[in-house]
């Protein structure tokens, strides 16, 4: 078991050394999307806030849709942009801005559409899963709980099965988080072919849903991981920045003051960038990892390695 999982705990190991090795340029990167989406989230609140909100509903809300439509084709560009990165990083090749930032709108678009649509169905499915899953879990163990207290309401059974209950809520909420973590990581997978191919709209639909099926288990136990390490690291870095880092200030400046709000929101800004970067290149070498394997090409490199092992000569291709 240990070993099948090898290979995938080393994928998340190479992305993470090749974050540290390109440390700069992927946190820059992140820090074109990062800071203008905190902008416009500001710029919401503050329409939000403002007195033309209520006297001008179609006009506010038309704005509020057309910020929040930004917001989503900005967040799609970032994936773009640091999945390339990842992938010329991965090649040796040297990060050019305009390789990389080079996204065009109507591509951006249609992966803003398939992103709807595939979250759309992927929350049904695990909607569904809810319902007659879990729910039914819940209701059975209430179910019991109930009859078994109506009988004797000072046994211990009673008690002993309320923790139980409280044992499974905390068991299925922490899977319930898991499989959320996966989903927003298989769609980041999901949206590889569009960012790294060249095919017509249907094809790259096929090629999609054809990489998220193959293999599904072993990219299941990836698209958790990496979801739980993100979010380990978002936790560890959101909690050094924006407390260990912000209470300091606190005996210095005035909380309520202008020059606090500012160096604050800097902090939790440059938390969120250093967090975005690591899901993106783990999910390219996710995806350049089963493209190899279902193509065959990683079949080929073992049996070149195989050849130069036992006859210290590389084969041919006819050899091959």
């Amino acid at each position: 078991m240990i070993q099948r999982l090898q290979p995938l705990l080393d994928l998340l190991d190479n992305g993470l050394a090749l974050y540290r090795r390109h440390f700069f340029s992927f946190v820059m990167l992140s820090a074109l999307a990062i800071v203008p989406l905190a902008l416009m989230i500001t710029l919401i609140f503050i329409s939000i806030s403002r007195s033309w909100w209520s006297a001008s509903e179609g006009s506010a809300l038309l704005f509020l849709f057309a910020v929040i439509f930004a917001l989503f084709l900005l967040a799609i560009y970032m994936v773009g942009w640091l999945s390339r990165a990842a992938a010329a990083a991965l090649d040796d090749r040297p990060l050019q801005l305009r390789e990389v930032l080079m996204l065009r709108p109507g591509r951006a678009t249609l992966m803003g559409c398939f992103s709807v649509v595939y979250l759309f169905v992927v929350q049904l499915l695990s909607s569904l899963v809810s319902v007659f899953v879990i729910c039914p879990i819940y209701l059975l163990l209430g179910m019991i709980i109930i009859a078994v207290s109506d009988n004797n309401p000072t046994s211990s059974l009673t008690t002993f099965l309320g923790m139980v209950m409280i044992l499974v809520f905390i068991l299925l909420y922490g899977f319930g988080f898991l499989i959320s973590n996966a989903i927003y990581s298989s769609l980041i997978y999901a949206l590889q072919p569009w960012i790294h191919e060249t095919r017509p709209f249907g094809e790259l639909i096929q090629r999609s849903l054809d990489l998220v099926a193959y293999r599904f288990w072993r990219n299941l136990f990836v698209w958790i991981l990496a979801g739980m390490l993100v979010a380990a690291l978002g936790i560890t870095v959101l909690f050094t920045v924006g407390i260990l880092l912000s209470l300091p200030l606190s005996f210095v400046l005035d909380t309520s003051s202008i020059t606090y709000t500012a160096i604050s929101v800097c902090m939790w800004l440059l938390g969120f960038i250093v967090i975005i970067p690591p899901l993106p290149i783990w999910m390219t070498l996710l995806y350049r990892k089963n493209c190899q394997s279902r193509e065959g090409n990683d079949l080929e490199k073992m049996l070149v390695e195989w050849w130069y092992e036992h006859f210290e000569v590389k084969p041919s291709t006819n050899t091959l």
